[in-house]
């Protein structure tokens, strides 16, 4: 015969107040508390872990209790049984995991680790539609990219960037698009983790890897001119067609094989100063691991 809905109720209120008054009785915690430390992690942006502290008893064989996600020590919850005047209630344990912890995060291997690193690379760069305006801070991050000849061609016919010494003081302060590939058949880019913070803008139409002496520092086969970024934005195909256009009327830019990316980076950048030279930089490390036509972020030696 089937309870009756009040019943079981009954039943299960009954069932919680007994377990509720068992935990007390033997010092644990109770089940609903790591449900609440699974919702912080969901809840709170960046959490990675949440545990309870509790006074809990030595002598209580689930006094504590760490679960992960994945088979590391984080993200994860858990509960410790810890009383003040009591070492032996959870104090090693708890020396224990904050030992753990620490050595986590230093292993620059672990999945933490490197989802961190491209989740700082991501929050970095602006959202869509939105203009990040460069930082006026005192860094020196260049950014070198690559220009197709189709785009280059069309600048120069129009007379929109300097080809020359004598022609680059008619063309000082005006302002140009530069444009990369953001993401395209559902594949996001990679990008220099310090793409957003670069407020010097050199152009190549060579291949990038080949710009650079062996040794990775010196960078040449540059457009004669340096630029200082404005700003960089997230557009859409349709979105970046729109905003060259408008820049560049009466001229229209449309390449004969169209623009294949779905989401483009929109670099606005202003015509500062006519450089010969290459650039020699401090820094280039994490360029090579970035595809040939995505533009590498150094720090330069002024």
């Amino acid at each position: 015969m089937l309870a009756k809905p009040e019943e079981q109720i009954t039943k299960e209120v009954n069932e919680a107040i007994i377990q509720e008054k068992t935990d007390e009785v033997i010092n644990t915690y109770k089940r609903g508390d790591l449900l609440k430390m699974h919702t912080y992690n969901d809840a709170i942006r960046r959490t990675v872990g949440s545990y309870v502290l509790y006074p809990g008893n030595e002598n209580n064989s689930k006094r504590n209790e760490q679960t992960s996600v994945y088979d590391e020590i984080l993200p994860g919850v858990g509960a410790f049984a810890i009383r003040p005047g009591n070492e032996k209630a959870g104090h090693e344990e708890i020396k224990k995991f904050v030992k753990q912890i620490i050595d986590y995060k230093a292993n620059e291997a672990s999945r933490k680790s490197r989802a961190t690193y491209f989740e700082n690379m991501v929050i970095t760069t602006p959202s869509e539609g939105k203009e990040f305006i460069a930082e006026k801070s005192s860094n020196d991050y260049q950014m070198i990219g690559f220009i197709r000849n189709e785009y280059l061609n069309f600048l120069i016919t129009n007379k929109l960037i300097p080809v020359s010494k004598e022609d680059f003081y008619s063309k000082q302060n005006q302002t140009f698009y530069f444009y990369f590939y953001a993401i395209k058949s559902r594949k996001v880019y990679t990008i220099h983790k310090e793409t957003a913070k670069a407020k010097y803008l050199r152009l190549t139409n060579t291949d990038i890897n080949e710009c650079k002496d062996e040794y990775g520092y010196k960078f040449q086969h540059l457009l004669p001119w340096e630029a200082e970024i404005q700003s960089m934005e997230l557009v859409s195909k349709e979105s970046m067609k729109k905003k060259l256009n408008d820049l560049y009327a009466p001229n229209s830019f449309n390449p004969k094989d169209g623009f294949h990316a779905d989401y483009y980076y929109l670099v606005k950048a202003i015509i500062t100063r006519f450089i010969e030279d290459g650039i020699t930089a401090i820094n280039a490390t994490e360029n090579d691991d970035i595809s040939v036509y995505s533009p590498k972020i150094i720090e330069r030696i002024v």
